[in-house]
């Protein structure tokens, strides 16, 4: 079963492209990345899929560890203060998992998205 356009948006969105790269007729559509989306084999699907769960619950688990920033010990508990880095580097790790998967590369993260016209 092919990704659905909700999957295809997230991916797209975390890999660093604009939200209409998979758009037909505006300026950031992109006929390659939009054709790789959909001609995955089933196992690059699926796989695909797993992926952004996973990148999902680590994006739960940090919106739970910026809760506890303020906090670094309470009685006998103490919390890691390497935790926020760590998820961070997981999430990066996944995503570029994502993009070797979709036979799609990871932007920069600096926001700048250029498209050349030759």
């Amino acid at each position: 079963m092919a990704l659905s356009n909700a999957e295809k948006a997230q991916a797209i969105r975390l890999l660093g492209y604009p939200a209409k790269t998979l758009t037909a007729g505006t300026t950031s559509y992109s006929k390659i990345l939009s054709d790789r989306l959909t001609g995955l084999s089933d196992d690059a699907e699926a796989e695909a899929r797993q992926l952004l769960v996973r990148v999902a619950a680590i994006d739960g688990k940090l919106e739970s560890a910026l809760d506890r920033l303020t906090a670094l010990k309470v009685d006998s508990i103490e919390t890691n203060p390497r935790e926020i880095e760590m998820l961070k580097g997981e999430r990066s790790r996944l995503i570029r998992e994502l993009g070797a998967t979709l036979d799609i590369p990871v932007q920069a993260k600096s926001g700048l998205n250029m498209n050349v016209i030759v």
